[in-house]
């Protein structure tokens, strides 16, 4: 399950939203991007209400693709940092070099995860939404 909250420890985030996953025992705190987010000093935060199914496949498949991509930059934090990099990649591709793999790969994912946020968001009826996995979904680039 998956709570919309709003922080209020530490300062820096006061007032923020953000996402509690919880599953079984355990659970993650996330930024409102859907960045895990770890306290060094703790954190405080209340529950607004609870999120729907849609969204929390969202949440969901930026985490899939995230995850993906660390394998290839682990210092990455945020999915949505290579939105800016991506478009300024496409703007001097032609004129580049030839790319290297990972970052052949690591485009490639975020393009994937990106497209599957849209569908998630517009197109998808609720039964796909309910059926979709990002974690055993076989269309991930390498």
């Amino acid at each position: 399950m998956i709570f919309n909250i709003i922080f209020s420890y530490p300062p820096n985030l006061a007032g923020q939203p953000g996402f509690l996953k919880v599953i079984g025992d355990a659970y993650t705190l996330l930024l409102a991007d859907g960045t895990p987010y770890y306290p060094p000093n703790g954190c405080e935060y209340e529950i607004v209400d609870t999120i729907d199914t849609r969204e929390a496949k969202v949440i969901d498949t930026t985490q899939e693709g995230l995850r993906r991509i660390q394998g290839y930059m682990p210092g990455l934090v945020s999915l949505y940092v290579l939105e800016p990099l991506r478009e300024l990649w496409l703007s001097i591709a032609p004129a580049a070099r030839t790319p290297t793999a990972t970052m052949t790969s690591v485009i490639n994912i975020y393009a994937y995860a990106r497209d599957k946020i849209i569908w998630l968001r517009n197109t998808a009826t609720l039964a796909q939404v309910d059926a979709y996995d990002p974690a055993t979904d076989t269309g991930w680039p390498p």
